[in-house]
Order: structure tokens, then C-alpha cells, then sequence
């Protein structure tokens, strides 16, 4: 299966990531595991009720893979949340070409 602009996604829907899969967004050298060594996904815009931005997430590789200690810290502490919405959201637009407001108008609002 591929998304509209022909990147293959895998059997669960994710396309690559706009990150580096290797080890924790938030580890000082990007390989180390920080708090664990069970690495998770988390799609970076997940908040709308319906999961429609958590499923536009993976579609367009919106997500990173973190530690849990910085899995927590994103859903425990805002700045951490804000600052992987943002340099996400500039990914995002870079590699597909968008303007904010066409971000906007997929994910319902900019974050930069």
C-alpha cells in the first residue's frame, strides 16, 4: 500500500518517518536508548477525538521514535510536545512541498 504521493507505507499504515529510526529523537547523540530500551512510535499530532490526525501521522510519516522516559516527558510536559510539533511540521512541509496553510488544511491548524 502506498499514500497519495506514492511512499510505501507498512502493513500498519506507517510511512518512513520524516526522523532518523534510529534510537530516541530526544537522546543527546540520537543512538542512545536515554531511558530504556524499548523504543516506541509516537505520532506526533494525535489529539483530535476521532484519531483522524494520528492516522495522518503515520500516512504522511509524522512520528518518531522515542525512549519511554521522552515518551512520557512529551505527554507529561508541553514544551516537549511543542518543540517535536513544530520542527515535525517543517519536515513534513519540506518533504512534501507544502505551505503552512496546506499543512493547515490537512492536520486543522499550524504549529509553527
Amino acid at each position: 500500500m502506498r499514500n497519495e504521493f506514492g511512499e510505501e507505507m507498512d502493513r500498519n499504515g506507517y510511512v518512513r518517518s520524516v526522523f532518523p529510526e534510529d534510537g530516541c529523537y530526544f537522546a543527546p547523540d540520537r543512538y542512545s536508548t536515554c531511558g530504556g530500551t524499548d523504543l516506541v512510535r509516537h505520532e506526533v499530532f494525535h489529539h483530535d477525538q476521532g484519531g483522524a490526525t494520528r492516522e495522518m501521522s503515520k500516512r504522511y510519516g509524522a512520528w518518531v521514535t522515542l525512549c519511554p522516559c521522552h515518551h512520557g516527558h512529551v505527554h507529561n510536559f508541553p514544551q516537549f510536545g511543542r518543540e517535536l510539533q513544530r520542527e515535525t511540521q517543517r519536515r513534513v512541509m519540506e518533504r512534501y512541498g507544502w505551505t503552512a496553510e496546506e499543512f493547515r488544511k490537512k492536520f486543522g491548524k499550524s504549529y509553527i
